[in-house]
C-alpha cells in the first residue's frame, strides 16, 4: 500500500493516505513501517488514525476518493462494504470474499502486484466518470447486505438442519 501511494503522491502531491485502524500489533513492526515511509519520503502525507467511532468512520469513508484496500485474506471485507454504504468507490484485492463483497461495483487487483494497485487507484483518481459509476453502483451493491438478512438466512440454515 504504502509503495503505490509513494509512486501515486508524485502524479498527485496534494494526495494523503490515512490509515484507520491499528498501524501494527509490534512496535518493531510500527517502526519498520516508518522508517519505510521515511525512506519513500511520504511520511508527512500518512496519518494514523487508530481508533474511530462508527460516526467518525462514516466521516473519513464520505470525505475520501477512494479505499485502497489490499488484503491477502478476508473473512468478509466489512470495510470495503462500509466504504460503498457511505458514496466511496472501493479498490479491493481479488482474493477470498472481496470480490462477492464489491461486486461489480469495485475495482479489483492481485494484491502481490504493487503495480495493479497503482493503476487501479489512478482510475478513480483520473476518471470522475468511472469514479461516479463506482459511487452509483457500490451504494446498491451495499443495500444486498445486512445483519437483518444475515440473521434471516442464518435462522434458514439453523431450521433445515434442525428439521432434517
Amino acid at each position: 500500500m504504502v509503495e503505490a501511494f509513494a509512486v501515486l503522491r508524485k502524479e498527485f502531491p496534494e494526495l494523503l493516505l490515512v490509515k484507520v485502524g491499528v498501524a501494527g500489533r509490534t512496535r518493531e513492526y510500527r517502526q519498520e513501517i516508518m522508517r519505510k515511509l521515511d525512506s519513500l519520503r511520504i511520511a508527512p502525507a500518512v496519518i494514523f488514525v487508530e481508533y474511530v467511532s462508527e460516526l467518525d468512520l462514516a466521516y473519513y469513508y464520505s470525505s475520501a476518493a477512494l479505499l485502497a484496500y489490499p488484503s491477502f485474506y478476508e473473512g468478509f471485507g466489512f470495510p470495503p462494504l462500509e466504504a460503498m454504504a457511505c458514496g466511496c468507490p472501493a479498490v479491493t484485492s481479488d482474493t477470498s470474499s472481496l470480490p462477492e463483497v464489491v461486486g461489480e461495483a469495485g475495482i479489483m487487483f492481485n494484491p502481490y502486484d504493487t503495480d495493479s494497485l497503482v493503476e487501479a487507484m489512478r482510475k478513480v483518481l483520473t476518471d470522475s466518470e468511472l469514479r461516479d459509476d463506482m459511487v452509483r453502483k457500490g451504494l446498491e451493491q451495499a443495500k444486498k447486505f445486512s445483519w437483518e438478512k444475515a440473521a434471516r438466512q442464518t435462522e434458514e440454515v439453523y431450521n433445515k438442519v434442525a428439521s432434517g
